[in-house]
């Protein structure tokens, strides 16, 4: 198989509004779509082609998503292109939030004490709420800010107090990565994407050139 051409993504193709994500969507695939060109255009296998390596670490993230610990190690790779998430597994899953207002609707607008670090689409359980009626279970949400969001449920008085907890025990997205390369040591300064208060085991493919 042999590919005639690849194409980077550039954000300058863009909407100016979708530029932002583009170019951080670039900044991670182009060097993967690059080798992946080569591979194929040259017939060699992915071993011949290019630096890589796997990393298991454990990270823990605080109730915003960001990680407690910093993240560093060493790598044989002499320069880095991209940083992806191989394999990720829960150690222990995010802790229960306080709801501190519900207000009755069609739907149920949900307001929690914390940021909650959710998106939309994501499952969430709810428990113990005073709305009449109440909106315990499991739903599919909708996020509106930091710290609400709204649940599929017809309520005609809202309430106070309640918990919810996530049940997306992986991720919230595909996660994001960035990352420093200091000579033999990689240090990781950000991974977006995933759920608040938990802890992980995350193995990373790290590739190079």
């Amino acid at each position: 198989m042999k590919i005639s051409g690849s194409r980077r993504l550039i954000k300058e193709d863009f909407k100016t509004e979708d530029q932002e994500l583009v170019g951080r969507l670039g900044f991670a695939l182009n060097p993967l779509l690059e080798q992946v060109y080569l591979i194929f255009s040259k017939r060699i296998t992915i071993s011949e082609n290019m630096d890589q390596e796997f990393k298991e670490v454990a990270l823990e993230v605080n109730e915003f998503g960001a990680p407690i610990n910093s993240l560093s190690f060493t790598t044989t790779i002499n320069k880095v292109n991209a940083i992806y998430v191989a394999d990720i597994k829960v150690v222990k899953s995010s802790s229960s939030l306080p709801i501190s207002s519900l207000v009755a609707g069609t739907s149920t607008l949900v307001t929690t004490s914390l940021p909650h670090g959710y998106t939309t689409g994501q499952v969430v359980t709810l428990s113990l709420t005073d709305s009449t009626p109440n909106v315990n279970g499991s739903f599919k949400i909708v996020v509106k800010n930091d710290t609400m969001f709204e649940v599929p449920k017809l309520t005609t008085i809202g309430g106070t107090s309640g918990n919810v907890v996530s049940l997306d025990g992986s991720i919230l997205g595909s996660p994001y990565v960035m990352f420093r390369h200091e000579g033999k040591i990689l240090k990781l300064q950000q991974i977006s994407g995933l759920n608040p208060n938990t802890k992980y085991k995350i193995k990373f493919w790290i590739i190079g050139q």
